[in-house]
């Protein structure tokens, strides 16, 4: 990098572009160091083998991941067949098609220009991000993750990276007057209610989900600490990660109802002002949604109709693994619960029984 800053005729910090072009840079939501990482790679200063051959004793200028090109940037990042992988497999996954000879700078500049649709620049950066990453493991630690493990790894980053200095996003949260209480599923389907209570970016805050059948009566939850940039990401993380419970369970003919508006927006394919890292575990989560035919619907409620589980996530403050509830739920919950059922009860008895209306008449709960 040294003789690359030095070398006579280069404008090493202008490349002649202009100024805007390198305050975009420092403008994208992401952290400082994959900013100066990206900073970097424009300038063709990482230390690649190519860049490091002839300079550096004991030097293979071939690729570290699969040893069968020259490691170029370009090489490392878009044409590997490590790193066609990891740009195949989740999160967001892509076929690239980049023409070899395209220099990662005019790659860049071309992403600028024309946006993706399919993934964001943050997303195609942090993907970046982690194939070096896993390639320094490679060379100083010995250390090698499998492309499956390295996607899981950059599902971990987006979901847990947190900045001291992140700006909340505008979250529409606000009570409403429609539907202030929970409302069950329809006839022979279930629903998950779920909530994230989020303080801030450095603390620990908490989860809750719960799965109930039509007739209100309570049939798993799961809950326990999380952490999060800001309420909108909280939500869009555990929408991902309830989507990964379901499937685990083998839940079908679900629903699922939570109070980050933005988030259900989203999801139900409606404009919204959402973060890319919570568009990011979103998408994942609808691709999720999509393989197993499972999910009905998405539902926002405000918080008065999701007051089970804020109830549950009050509780579950003070834990410190995150911990499942089958078939017997919590007392902390079980007024809530009672509330509920008896309003099913409630606009039950003022309908017609004409056969279309299931009986959910049931003896009071005692708390």
């Amino acid at each position: 990098m040294y003789d690359k800053l030095n070398k006579p005729g280069t404008e090493i910090t202008s490349l002649l572009l202009p100024d805007s072009f390198w305050k975009s840079i420092w403008k994208i939501d992401m952290s400082q160091r994959v900013k100066v990482f990206l900073w970097k790679c424009i300038q063709n200063v990482i230390a690649t083998n190519v860049n490091l051959y002839g300079k550096v004793d004991n030097i293979n200028p071939n690729c570290t991941m699969c040893g069968e090109n020259l490691e170029t940037a370009e090489h490392l990042f878009f044409h590997c067949s490590y790193a066609r992988e990891i740009w195949e497999m989740a999160p967001n996954p892509i076929s690239l098609q980049l023409d070899p000879a395209t220099p990662l700078l005019d790659t860049y500049k071309d992403w600028i220009k024309n946006p993706r649709q399919e993934i964001s620049l943050e997303l195609i950066l942090t993907k970046i991000w982690m194939i070096w990453k896993e390639r320094c493991n490679r060379v100083f630690e010995s250390k090698i993750r499998t492309t499956t493990q390295l996607s899981q790894d950059i599902l971990l980053h987006l979901s847990f990276w947190t900045r001291n200095h992140s700006k909340p996003t505008k979250q529409n949260k606000k009570i409403t007057a429609h539907k202030p209480s929970w409302i069950a599923p329809v006839h022979n389907t279930k629903k998950i209610n779920i909530y994230a209570a989020w303080d801030s970016s450095i603390t620990p805050s908490s989860f809750a989900l719960i799965l109930r059948n039509d007739r209100g009566y309570f049939e798993r939850s799961r809950a326990g600490p999380s952490r999060s940039i800001d309420p909108q990401e909280a939500e869009a993380i555990r929408v991902y990660q309830t989507t990964v419970w379901a499937k685990e369970k083998h839940l079908k003919d679900y629903s699922i109802e939570g109070d980050c508006e933005s988030c259900f927006n989203y999801l139900q394919g409606k404009h919204s002002e959402i973060s890319w890292r919570s568009k990011a575990l979103l998408n994942e989560a609808s691709k999720i949604i999509k393989e197993s035919h499972s999910v009905l619907s998405f539902h926002f409620i405000s918080r008065l109709g999701n007051t089970v589980a804020d109830a549950l996530v009050n509780f579950v403050k003070s834990l410190s693994l995150v911990t499942d509830w089958d078939m017997n739920p919590l007392t902390c919950i079980l007024k809530k619960l009672a509330v509920h059922k008896s309003n099913i009860r409630k606009i039950t008895q003022l309908s017609i029984l004409d056969g279309s209306t299931w009986d959910v008449m049931e003896p009071p709960l005692k708390c």
